[in-house]
């Protein structure tokens, strides 16, 4: 820690008896030494002195192989409101982050309340956090991206839910089903426009070779049967410059 000069010295004031929570009795402590080595421990998000939402990352120090303690690194959360409002525009939809427990670490652009740090299951009057309540509760939510469809004031949705891998977090994101089928569509018609024009490109070129093949093939029969009938010049050599089975062919002819 820093004193009042500013100078970095050691502290153990947190581990003394003085202090109300000793660190090693932390569950953010403990479960920094259950991760693999060099990996961060994120944990849930919590109200600071200021009821600013915040977190810490935890990671486990050790010394010759053996755990020697652990060093956090506490984050206040605030920018996952601004991410969430980007994101909004950037979708033409909602945008929300928030834990497996419901729990919201970022306000939702359309709602004009601070929900930061409550529960989805109390935001009973919003269509998404009802959605994702409902996801909660039915046991569905894991650690993969999960769509499911909701009715939102009339109109059909589709709530997306994305992990955030290695975090705690899970960003969610209510649009209207139409404009998912729109860039569906717009999707296939781009892929249909580039792959169009190269499967008859595709088909042209097979076409000529084809066709190369089939006059290289009437020739070499037209060859052959000069010979069935006695009346071809012997002295004459069959193309055999291409080095394939035709060649090989014409070269045995020769």
């Amino acid at each position: 820690m820093r004193d009042g000069s500013n100078k970095m010295v050691a502290s153990a004031f947190w581990n003394s008896a003085e202090a109300k929570e000793n660190y090693y009795d932390q569950g953010w402590y403990k479960q920094a030494l259950t991760v693999p080595k060099g990996t961060c421990k994120w944990w849930p998000a919590y109200a600071d002195a200021g009821y600013e939402a915040r977190t810490n990352c935890a990671m486990g120090i050790y010394k010759d192989g053996t755990a020697y303690g652990v060093s956090t690194i506490d984050l206040t959360l605030g920018f996952f409101n601004s991410l969430a409002k980007d994101l909004s525009k950037e979708v033409g939809g909602d945008v929300m982050i928030f834990e497996a427990s419901g729990k919201i670490v970022s306000n939702l652009p359309s709602y004009s309340e601070d929900i930061v740090l409550k529960n989805v299951s109390q935001i009973s009057d919003v269509k998404l956090t009802k959605a994702i309540s409902e996801v909660i509760e039915n046991n569905t939510l894991n650690n993969f991206s999960f769509e499911r469809e909701y009715e939102n004031n009339g109109i059909d949705s589709t709530l997306i839910i994305i992990p955030v891998e290695n975090t705690p977090w899970y960003m969610a994101v209510g649009v209207p089903t139409s404009s998912l089928n729109q860039a569906s569509s717009n999707v296939m018609s781009t892929l249909l426009s580039i792959q169009i024009p190269l499967f008859v490109l595709m088909l042209i070129v097979v076409i000529i070779v084809i066709r190369v093949l089939f006059n290289r093939i009437a020739l070499v029969k037209a060859n052959l049967d000069q010979l069935s009938t006695g009346d071809a010049d012997l002295t004459q050599r069959l193309d055999i410059s291409q080095q394939d089975e035709l060649s090989a062919i014409n070269q045995s002819v020769n």
